[in-house]
């Protein structure tokens, strides 16, 4: 950061109260330091003296409970005004917070699963950074719960197109809370819309196999879910919510500012699902289209290379006659498994599942593709972990090879990459 453009200042915080920054562009870094006191963001506590460089896509709140001085630095121009407010959220969401930490000692006590809970509302009104604030609570209250983030347009683990589920054992700030080896399902698109059929098949997968892994071990199994939801809530999107409320077993949902949405679900769910309204969430922008684009656009490049934007990942060739390469879509339920082979367009149907062959062409260029742990057809792919993802950067149809790049090296020639509607922007700058 240039020192001629650096602005410095120091404010004092008192109990209850919240630091907020807002910002003229989306992706302005902001420096923090903790001098005195105690301080946090999204739930995690700030480490005195150390200096935090924050990313976050739009604003930036900093809360503290029993009072605290900061030190900010950022970019002069860059932010339209730093305040203190007095109106803070955290109070409530620490109640919140409170409630599903009594349920979790309850699972201690009777040996069950611990609170399952959902986050819902429109996209833009913080149902992500709510779930964040979940979760790094409970870490710090020595819970290891897992995350589902079911929002396949804006995914933190990993990214846009992809599911997946996490155990949370450290709180975070800005990385995100994927951890490696962590099992990522591919449905491929940027809304459950493109093809509802098997996002809702995927979903029930992906319940299954998180319950089940509950069991493998006590401290996960009684730190309970966290659900974060994509932004789809009216019509059959109600309706998926209320399919995913069922198959997760919630008890809990989360409705994020809007009031319509809570009052429905109170009378559809059963009376055990406790539904609770959230306050709005000051610095969120609902439906901000163009928020939202840059935002996954930026996850997806941060995924490639690194928080800052600044690593290189792996490159390397892969010839076609390597490349298992696979479109996957929903298709009828048969009685029977059917292959059909036409003009070299090869299709297969599988139980729920129609995997298209594609071939190699100019056009996969900046594609994302998801290397599944299948290695056939015959498997369940849909309901198999992914093992890694690449983009392509390059299709040399003269000598038969594509040139991928991967943040590590996953490519397995006997496994099947499936295509994903997902491209990689690349806007490292």
């Amino acid at each position: 950061m240039s020192e001629e453009l650096q602005y410095s200042g120091k404010y004092t915080l008192e109990a209850d109260s919240e630091l907020r920054i807002q910002k003229k562009h989306e992706a302005v870094k902001v420096y923090v330091t903790l001098i005195s006191g105690s301080a946090e963001i999204l739930g995690a506590e700030l480490m005195k003296d150390k200096k935090y460089e924050l990313m976050t896509f739009v604003n930036e709140t900093i809360c503290t409970s029993c009072g605290c001085v900061l030190h900010v630095e950022y970019l002069a121009g860059e932010t339209e005004v730093v305040y203190i407010s007095k109106e803070t959220t955290m109070i409530q969401y620490r109640i919140y917070h409170k409630n599903l930490e009594e349920k979790r000692m309850d699972a201690e006590k009777k040996d069950k699963r611990g609170p399952i809970a959902m986050v819902v509302g429109r996209g833009g009104t913080g149902r992500g950074t709510f779930s964040w604030i979940l979760l790094n609570l409970a870490v710090r209250s020595a819970r290891t719960p897992l995350y589902v983030n079911i929002n396949v347009g804006r995914s933190a683990i990993p990214i846009a197109g992809v599911i997946g589920t996490s155990i949370v054992e450290r709180m975070d700030i800005e990385g995100g809370f994927w951890k490696e080896g962590s099992p990522m399902y591919h449905f491929g698109c940027i809304a459950p819309t493109f093809d509802y059929i098997l996002f809702r098949t995927l979903i029930e997968k992906i319940a299954k196999n998180t319950l089940e892994s509950m069991n493998a071990k006590k401290i996960v199994k009684y730190s309970g879910i966290v659900i974060n939801t994509c932004g789809w809530i009216e019509k059959a999107g109600y309706n998926h919510l209320i399919e995913v409320a069922q198959v997760f077993g919630v008890n809990t949902i989360f409705v994020s500012d809007e009031e319509p949405l809570y009052q429905k679900l109170r009378k559809d769910v059963p009376s055990f699902v406790k539904v609770v309204l959230l306050p709005k969430m000051w610095g969120a922008f609902p439906d901000n289209r163009a928020v939202q684009i840059k935002a996954r656009n930026w996850q997806t490049n941060k995924y490639f290379y690194g928080p800052n934007l600044s690593l290189t990942p792996f490159s390397f060739l892969i010839k076609f006659a390597d490349l298992k390469l696979y479109s996957i879509n929903s298709c009828k339920p048969l009685k029977g498994k059917e292959t059909r082979n036409k003009n070299k367009n090869k299709f297969k149907r599988s139980n729920e599942v129609e995997l298209n062959v594609i071939n190699p062409t100019p056009a996969l260029i900046h594609h994302v593709l998801n290397i599944s742990d299948a290695e056939s057809t015959e498997d369940d792919v849909l309901g198999t972990p992914l093992v890694g993802i690449m983009c392509v950067s390059e299709v040399n149809m003269e000598q038969e090879f594509i040139t991928a790049i991967s943040p590590q090296l996953c490519f397995v020639p006997t496994k099947l990459v499936l295509y994903s509607e997902v491209k990689v922007i690349n806007d490292r700058n």
